[in-house]
């Protein structure tokens, strides 16, 4: 194994550690099911006038070749029987790069408080 295998196969452990099943729906594509790991983040940010805003989000961080295109605002991930919305998360964009050699994407969401009856 060489050192690119070692670091995928260290973002394929980061998953499966503790995994949850999320089904990826993009309007005019068909849903993709996979495993993702899913995390909380606390979100802050000042504005022009020094107030901060404070934000929970959700996080979703899944192998870019499970998803096998890049994310945008708008997208759905259902998780757990709740419906989450990919969102912009600042001049952050609505997803970043984590994990070695770009193999993972961290997906920001907002919980729409919507289940998925």
């Amino acid at each position: 194994m060489n050192l690119r295998e070692g670091l995928a196969w260290l973002d394929r452990g980061l998953i499966a550690h503790d995994p949850c099943r999320v089904e990826y729906k993009r309007a005019g594509h068909a849903p993709i099911t996979f495993d993702a790991s899913k995390g909380k983040p606390r979100f802050e940010v000042t504005d022009e006038n020094n107030v901060s805003i404070r934000a929970h989000l959700w996080d979703f961080i899944v192998l870019a070749a499970d998803l096998g295109f890049e994310p945008k605002a708008g997208d759905v991930i259902i998780s757990d029987g709740r419906k989450y919305e990919v969102m912009e998360l600042g001049q952050d964009g609505c997803w970043q790069w984590t994990g070695s050699h770009m193999t993972t994407y961290r997906i920001h969401t907002k919980d729409t408080g919507e289940s998925n009856a």
